[in-house]
């Protein structure tokens, strides 16, 4: 089959095909970091000091490449692949992280309620960790709401929008490590924010921008069309 005929083929399967997208669940938290210090200097100068600076945090994860585990009154996505994105005073820092994460909604208390015997919780989480540039740099990030007395809005699916700022008897929690794997820990940044926490489940602007990632059909297809287009004026270049 000649290159032309190929890309016809992609063409009208481009044309009947859906659009491509992702199914992202993803998790931030935002407000002020507690404690927390800049050597490396990725969220601007080295050796900064971060505290009383605004942030942002945003883990998320693809639930068609990993694992999802739902029952009535929990519903996570974990595996081994895992997008990470925190701004710190303007700055962002982005890496995926390739060994472990997760995203997931407990809604305990919300099902059952509590009782003499029992005592539920319901909460937001993620957490994620991987090595970065060639190995030489761990990241590990980590944000949690949860209540044993307050019932959370929204369903128990992870896949809900929910937004929820640290209320009275919720605890909220956020944090962010780059180290070093020789333990040179003038290379380190870390920060924690544990006060005035601004949580959301799948955040618009988050859930837009990856389904924006995603190629559809069509221009796959385009692609190759240009691919073809380009072969031919090489033709007539030679002639």
């Amino acid at each position: 089959m000649s290159i032309k005929h190929i890309v016809a083929v992609l063409a009208i399967c481009a044309s009947i095909a859906p659009a491509a997208q992702a199914t992202v669940v993803s998790l931030k938290a935002s407000g002020t970091i507690s404690y927390g210090y800049d050597y490396a200097g990725i969220f601007g100068a080295a050796n900064a000091d971060l505290t009383g600076k605004a942030f942002s945090q945003t883990l998320s994860i693809d639930m068609d490449a990993n694992y999802r585990y739902t029952r009535t009154d929990m519903d996570n996505v974990s595996g081994n692949f895992i997008e990470l994105s925190t701004t710190v005073d303007g700055n962002t820092y982005t890496a995926d992280l390739s060994n472990w994460g997760e995203v997931g909604v407990y809604k305990t208390l919300s099902t059952y309620g509590n009782s003499y015997w029992y005592s539920y919780s319901d909460q937001f989480y993620a957490n994620g960790g991987g090595y970065v540039n060639g190995g030489a740099q761990y990241i590990s990030a980590y944000q949690n709401i949860y209540s044993y007395d307050n019932a959370f809005a929204g369903g128990t699916a992870v896949t809900d929008t929910v937004s929820r700022a640290v209320q009275s008897n919720d605890f909220g929690y956020a944090s962010f490590e780059l180290y070093d794997t020789a333990y040179n820990w003038s290379t380190q940044t870390y920060f924690d924010a544990n006060s005035g926490l601004v949580f959301e489940l799948n955040a618009a602007e988050q859930l837009a921008a990856k389904s924006a990632d995603v190629p559809e059909p069509a221009s796959l297809a385009l692609f190759a069309i240009g691919l073809v287009g380009a072969a031919a004026a090489r033709r007539r270049k030679r002639a």
